[in-house]
């Protein structure tokens, strides 16, 4: 309780921080640059502001609501009602035959994130705020910089990752090799459907296990885990397999080699499984700086990759050099895990 107290107090004082410093910067950008931004139309800026703080707040009050154990509600509140809503909003709008601007939709979105910011927050103060303990004298001692530095990295380090070759292919001026990989990118991320669904489970229990040290659990759950995800991918490989072709055909780009290159970015996303989740593990663990170090060791491997093989090969090049980074970052992770935790894959026995 007080260790939660104290970390959710941080959480806000560096979202505060983090913010003002945001304001203070597009301040400076425009009105003394002169700078026009790309969204820097009447009170589009206030807008964008608006739904960086709702937006923002949301993931903490999620956070802080999971680590409770206090998923499904979070689930309906945002997975389910803010969809709904907006489909309401549209539908209503689509009926009486209005004109939907920019920012217009802007502005229903502020309106719709406010709106789930604030079913949280009084969800938060009905059933959490009780469990914390925000004034104690007890002081936690936890390397909080750091460990936001190795979480703000990996975030961010995992962006570039998973679109390094659609960067490199827009600067190498490859437009139409470009748009061919966004799509394929798109059917792909359909195979690691089961993964994001599990998120919603996996986490909070992994770091119940080890904030209990009760890594036989943990063992267990990493197997059984990795078991269930993997043979769920393997029924959404066949089925992305077989839907994939016809959504090529629609592009007029589903040749028989497409239809390859789209199978193996499609496999790629099963390693994830295969090796069990190593990188959830190290993150909730306490050892993110392994999931740091393999992912920076990645990065610069698949940079270098893009660097000599994406201008001269373009889409191939982008495929089978995204292939191997899972293959070898999904490695490194798995060995990690092994060497740390001692955790072994059923699914691969070495």
């Amino acid at each position: 309780k007080i260790g939660a107290g104290q970390m959710l107090k941080r959480a806000l004082l560096t979202f505060f921080v983090l913010y003002i410093s945001l304001l203070l910067l597009l301040f400076i950008i425009v009105y003394f640059f002169k700078a026009s931004l790309i969204f820097s139309g009447q009170y589009s800026l206030l807008v964008f502001l608006l739904l960086v703080f709702f937006f923002t707040t949301i993931s903490y009050f999620k956070s802080v609501l999971k680590i409770f154990h206090k998923v499904t509600p979070v689930q309906w509140v945002e997975d389910i009602s803010k969809p709904l809503l907006l489909l309401a909003v549209l539908f209503y709008l689509y009926y009486w035959n209005k004109h939907l601007s920019l920012a217009v939709t802007y502005l229903i979105n502020a309106g719709l994130f406010f709106g789930v910011m604030l079913a949280l927050y009084l969800m938060l103060h009905r059933t959490v705020i009780n469990k914390l303990v925000l004034k104690d004298n007890k002081g936690v001692k936890e390397k909080w910089v750091r460990q936001c530095f190795y979480f703000m990295c990996i975030m961010l380090g995992y962006s570039f990752f998973s679109k390094m070759e659609l960067l490199f292919l827009g600067y190498y001026a490859k437009n139409e090799d470009a748009a061919k990989y966004q799509l394929l990118l798109r059917i792909a991320d359909l195979v690691i459907l089961p993964d994001f669904l599990f998120n919603y489970y996996l986490p909070q229990q992994f770091s119940r296990y080890f904030a209990e040290k009760n890594h036989a659990e943990a063992g267990k759950l990493f197997r059984n885990a990795a078991r269930t995800i993997f043979f769920l991918q393997v029924f959404c490989l066949a089925g992305v397999s077989i839907v994939g072709y016809f959504y090529l055909q629609s592009f007029k780009i589903a040749g028989w080699e497409m239809y390859l290159l789209l199978l193996v970015l499609c496999s790629s996303q099963l390693f994830y499984s295969l090796f069990g989740s190593t990188n959830l593990v190290l993150m909730t663990s306490g050892n993110e700086k392994y999931s740091f170090m393999a992912l920076g060791m990645v990065l610069v491997v698949e940079g270098i990759a893009n660097i000599l093989f994406i201008a001269p090969y373009g889409l191939k090049a982008a495929i089978y050099i995204s292939w191997c980074s899972v293959l070898l970052y999904t490695l490194l992770l798995y060995f990690f895990v092994h060497k740390r935790l001692r955790f072994n894959s059923p699914l691969i026995k070495f």
